[in-house]
């Protein structure tokens, strides 16, 4: 014998599922850690590698308005890149000339003096700290 339900029970129960389908297709999203950036912006530089990397040798610049610039030997620049912060991360993505995009992921410590980098291939840190300012800077003061 077939379950009837009345039309008020019915209309509540399809209102409800409608209710709950939308909810679990709303995209969510985690509150930043802090929406102050000011600590990120300006010239980082390595300052420890566990593959061996020389520190001061990789630096890297974060802008207010998003761009990222990793400089070259002689201040060559590539490519600006872009960052955003998420979940208190910072997101890099550059695009590699004739290759493609790939992404680094800096997590800073607690007190926003340093920015760790893992490497996806070997696991292993770098750290990179801030950096006095130098010829390369192209920050507008």
């Amino acid at each position: 014998m077939p379950i009837r339900f009345s039309r008020k029970a019915l209309g509540s129960a399809i209102v409800a599922s409608v209710a709950l389908a939308i909810g679990l297709a709303a995209p969510t999203y985690a509150a930043p850690a802090s929406t102050n950036t000011d600590w990120l912006i300006g010239q980082w530089t390595l300052a420890e590698d566990e593959d061996g990397g020389r520190p001061g040798m990789d630096l890297d610049e974060f802008f207010q308005d998003g761009r990222y610039i990793i400089y070259g030997p002689n201040c060559r620049e590539p490519p600006p890149g872009s960052w955003h912060m998420y979940r208190g991360d910072v997101y890099v993505s550059l695009d590699v000339p004739g290759k493609g995009p790939i992404a680094l992921v800096f997590r800073p410590n607690a007190e926003h003096t340093e920015l760790t980098y893992t490497s996806p291939r070997t696991r292993n840190n770098a750290i990179y700290r801030r950096a006095l300012p130098n010829p390369c800077s192209r920050i507008e003061k």
